[in-house]
């Protein structure tokens, strides 16, 4: 099966090297329905770039930012309360799981190993901690 999102080589742990970390299908899809949707496009845009698809996963992570900034633009423009988008996120998130398992499955096999799954949530926490001080202080 030849895909993008599958490994652009084949890489296998060697004795001595450090092997790559990913995060799995189902952590990106987690982090799709209860986070939201440009994170997990972010969290697979790091998972193309370990993989070798440097491109696919800079244009990933590119798409995950300008997302970002546009939800924060839409924010500003109309104030209140955001739409609620976690059924967006689910069904995101379960697009993303469909394309990424066999490539996750595929570099485990070929020496990958799970990333750590909350290093990404204390950071969207210290983001929210962050914001929600910013928001404080203004008003």
């Amino acid at each position: 099966m030849i895909g993008p999102f599958l490994p652009l080589q084949r890489r296998t742990a060697t004795a001595g090297a450090v092997p790559y970390r990913l995060y799995s299908p189902a952590v990106l899809a987690l982090y799709a329905w209860l986070a939201n949707l440009p994170v997990a496009i972010a969290l697979l845009g790091i998972n193309l770039r370990r993989r070798g698809r440097l491109l696919l996963g800079s244009v990933a992570i590119a798409v995950s930012a300008l997302s970002f900034l546009l939800f924060a633009a839409a924010l500003v423009i109309s104030p209140g309360r955001p739409p609620d988008i976690r059924l967006f996120g689910f069904f995101g998130g379960l697009l993303i799981y469909g394309l990424e398992r066999a490539a996750f499955v595929a570099a485990v096999a070929h020496g990958a190993v799970r990333a750590r799954w909350w290093p990404p949530l204390l950071i969207l926490l210290g983001i929210m901690l962050y914001t929600g001080i910013i928001a404080a202080v203004v008003g």
